[in-house]
């Protein structure tokens, strides 16, 4: 006799609540990130390559404006880094 074992597989899915918001999303020369909690210790920019493409140090402040003139036209995702951890967003230059 053959047996059959079936199991299911379940998958919760994880939310966390984002303390960042980035504007304009899609944005053209400058790309606004603000916090009403968090202070910003760092901005880094990735293409979807995984390649860095710029950095930016900031001095603990709850918001920022990133200049973005040397970008090309693309999808980005945008790490920023606190003092509590990072969090990452996917924002579009046209």
């Amino acid at each position: 006799t053959q047996e059959t074992k079936t199991s299911t597989l379940s998958v919760e899915e994880v939310t966390k609540e984002k303390s960042f918001t980035l504007f304009p999303n899609p944005f053209q020369e400058e790309l606004q990130i603000a916090s009403k909690e968090q202070s910003i210790t760092q901005v880094q920019i990735y293409d979807l390559t995984g390649k860095l493409i710029q950095e930016e140090r900031v001095n603990n402040q709850n918001s920022f404006t990133l200049k973005t003139n040397s970008l090309p036209i693309g999808t980005y995702l945008v790490i920023i880094f606190t003092d509590k951890g990072k969090e990452t967003y996917k924002v579009i230059k046209k």
